[in-house]
């Protein structure tokens, strides 16, 4: 039997009627979004949108300055600027970002990568060119010692640089991915040597953030369930920051961020990436959607946000959890 789609469209509104009669406020906004992905194919105003949405964050985080600022923001923003030094710093002997314990931490990603042959660890790693940037030139000798560790893998890795080697790439290339009918979601192709040290840092800071009281594997569901509460019964609500991951400027984390941490970080970055079109274009954001550390330093930035203005100078795990549903 066939569906009527106007007909499951107004018995769907029927129902979001009765929803906000009973004092449901989320209805509405449903009924709004309910066609939002629907699309038949592949909309080239969508990607060009995206593209464009890319180019004019990335531009902001260019012209982003520290001026005009309020007595309480300057106050604000050094409350930042300690508990972030605190997340990275939790000892007197250093940062956190070890590259020795990010190689523990480390692996290929599940998407493409620049140079790769394929998308698993095997065909990444062990049967593909392996690619990294001029400014981490330095990671080709570091992930040979590295690899020296284990008799199989430096034979692996021997077999696979005579057949392949390695290249120093200009940075990562950008695409897009279906978001909704409006617009594309863009994502950066990264280098994948570049890549397998990103996602290594991102698992330190991982286990850093879980100190704290934040872990992103299971965070998730605990939002939806707090977003579902709040659209019930009114007594909270959620936010959805457009571009966040993006906004990181690299001319504001120089600032906020310890230096070290800073330098670590700038160096597993691409300072450029090819658009669609073939050009080229500086990036100064951070890092991307595609760059394996985005959504760690991310977090972490609003999380110490969120403690600065309420709690006092460093908190600790055993006194302090963020909410945790």
């Amino acid at each position: 039997m066939e569906v009527n789609s106007d007909v499951l469209y107004l018995a769907l509104e029927e129902d979001v009627r009765v929803a906000q009669a009973t004092g449901i406020p989320a209805a509405q906004s449903l009924l709004k979004s309910i066609f939002k992905k629907y699309e038949d194919l592949p909309s080239v105003q969508a990607d060009s949108a995206a593209i464009a949405k890319f180019l004019s964050v990335n531009e902001r985080c260019e012209r982003f300055t520290w001026d005009k600022l309020q007595e309480w923001e300057y106050e604000m923003i050094g409350e930042l600027k300690a508990h972030l030094y605190h997340f990275f710093h939790p000892t007197s002997v250093g940062h956190i970002l070890d590259f020795d314990e990010a190689f523990q931490h480390a692996k290929a990603g599940p998407g493409a990568s620049i140079g790769a042959r394929g998308e698993d660890f095997y065909t990444k790693h062990f049967d593909s060119t392996l690619t990294y940037t001029h400014k981490s030139r330095f990671l080709p000798a570091l992930y040979r010692r590295q690899t020296a560790g284990s008799t199989w893998w430096l034979e692996a890795e021997n077999q696979r640089n005579n057949r392949h080697s390695l290249r120093c790439v200009p940075g990562s290339s950008i695409s897009t991915v279906p978001k909704n009918v409006d617009i594309s979601r863009t994502i950066c192709t990264e280098p994948s040597l570049l890549m397998f040290y990103q996602l290594g840092m991102a698992g330190i800071m991982n286990r850093r953030l879980r100190e704290w009281g934040l872990d992103i594997d299971s965070q998730a569901p605990l939002n939806r369930e707090l977003a579902r509460v709040g659209s019930l019964d009114g007594t909270f609500g959620t936010i959805d920051l457009a571009s966040a991951s993006d906004s990181l400027s690299v001319r504001m984390l120089r600032e906020l961020l310890p230096q070290d941490v800073f330098a670590t970080l700038w160096c597993l970055r691409c300072d450029l990436t090819r658009l669609p079109d073939g050009s080229e274009v500086e990036l100064h954001m951070l890092s991307t959607m595609g760059n394996g550390y985005t959504f760690t330093p991310d977090s972490a930035i609003y999380m110490c946000r969120i403690v600065s203005v309420q709690m006092p100078r460093y908190p600790v795990a055993k006194d302090w959890k963020i909410y945790r549903g």
